[in-house]
């Protein structure tokens, strides 16, 4: 599309969104119900048309992984529904008093939260996102306008022309979701997040290349993480059949996902009986690349270059390192880690605090699997992308970090002296 057709759509999300300004919680509950029931009559339609992005991308040769994040499967849709509609059942973030305080001349000053405004969602595959993105955005009042690649455009086509069938009758405004799809995607992406005094935030979910150059590129704030690199430590305390299971969930429930564990330490006291019940338990389902130290323990494993500790893997890979101290773990995880989710496996709660403490992730798990690293498993229904950033929202994006806050000051005739 041309810059100035861009433009016009972000304008008419604008425009939609603040009609939407007046929507009671209750409406914005019936948008997102109606449009889930909607989504859920056509699943078969979707799967149709997605199984014949997912047959064109293969013939592509398009890496497993683009495969993974572009299949769906009725089970997946369905669970995006039934986030959904978790979703609309939510209290309402919109018009909540967060502090109120009365000053010496009288004033009171009350901060309460507003929506955002209208919201770009850049997207490479991952064509449910529209739908759980279009949910958290209409339930905080706002606008999306989404721009996904040309290979998952027909999906994500028929999803957001369902949301709207079923959206419409509740009341919600056609431009208020809105998918802009052509074969110049980065350039269309790239567009929309200059369009600084119409998008008010732009969420990008895509590969480590992508986002980093749409956030080189950007005029508007943008909500990211830069790349996926997961660690999981093992401490000298840890339960080894705790310790195991956390392993191969962390790399295997979701081998695509920027959640996924890359990378695996484990303290040297643990190392020799911790590899035996890892090996016995993965029995060849994930491809092992180790230091120097762990790699005589793993029949078949690669020696460790430069770029594996450094660099996301989507797929079967666990990198595996040897530490003599938690410090060292730390230090490591610190240094090389995207400070998207790491975890601790360990029964000292010394450590344990330690490990939280010091860990700068968004995330940072004690016992537990980094597969958690999810809006859904957080109680927020869904999210619409992961941050990194430290400045303004970190973790998994919900429903009140796509609201802004507003000052309503009243007074009784005071002016300054």
């Amino acid at each position: 599309m041309e810059e100035k057709d861009i433009r016009a759509v972000a304008q008419r999300a604008s425009a939609a969104q603040r009609s939407m300004l007046c929507f009671s919680s209750r409406r914005k509950t019936d948008i997102i119900y109606s449009a889930s029931d909607e989504i859920e009559r056509r699943i078969d339609e979707i799967m149709e048309v997605n199984a014949r992005e997912v047959e064109s991308a293969r013939a592509k040769g398009r890496p497993e992984g683009f495969v993974g994040r572009l299949e769906l499967t009725p089970h997946l849709i369905r669970k995006a529904i039934n986030s959904c509609r978790v979703i609309a059942d939510l209290t309402d973030p919109v018009g909540e008093e967060v502090s109120v305080w009365l000053r010496p001349n009288g004033l009171r000053i009350s901060r309460r939260r507003v929506p955002v405004g209208t919201v770009a969602l850049c997207l490479e595959t991952r064509p449910l996102v529209n739908l759980v993105a279009a949910a958290v955005c209409i339930k905080a009042g706002n606008a999306l306008v989404s721009c996904c690649d040309d290979e998952s455009s027909a999906t994500s086509s028929l999803i957001v022309s369902a949301f709207l069938d079923g959206a419409r009758p509740a009341g919600m405004p056609d431009d208020a979701f809105i998918l802009i799809a052509s074969s110049e995607h980065l350039k269309d992406c790239r567009a929309l997040v200059s369009l600084q005094g119409v998008i008010d935030v732009a969420i990008l979910r895509g590969g480590e290349a992508f986002v980093n150059d749409l956030t080189e590129h950007s005029f508007v704030p943008v909500l990211k993480h830069s790349g996926g690199l997961c660690h999981v430590y093992v401490d000298s305390d840890a339960d080894i059949d705790m310790a195991v299971s956390i392993v191969c969930n962390s790399r295997c429930f979701d081998p695509y996902s920027c959640s996924a564990a890359d990378v695996l330490l484990v303290h040297e006291a643990k190392m020799t009986e911790f590899i035996q019940a890892l090996l016995k338990k993965v029995s060849g389902q994930i491809d092992f690349v180790a230091d120097e130290r762990v790699l005589p323990m793993i029949p078949g494993a690669l020696p460790a270059d430069y770029d594996d500790w450094r660099c996301g893997y989507r797929g079967m890979r666990l990198v595996v390192g040897s530490c003599n101290s938690i410090t060292e773990a730390i230090e490591h995880i610190n240094e090389y880690g995207a400070h998207l989710a790491d975890v601790i496996v360990s029964d000292s709660e010394d450590n344990q605090r330690l490990f939280q403490r010091r860990v700068n992730s968004a995330v940072v798990y004690v016992n537990a699997s980094t597969a958690f690293t999810d809006g859904a498993e957080f109680g927020m229904g869904a999210d619409v992308g992961i941050s990194t950033d430290r400045f303004n929202v970190r973790g998994p994006v919900g429903l009140e970090d796509l609201t802004s806050l507003k000052y309503l000051v009243t007074g009784k005739g005071q002016i300054r002296g």
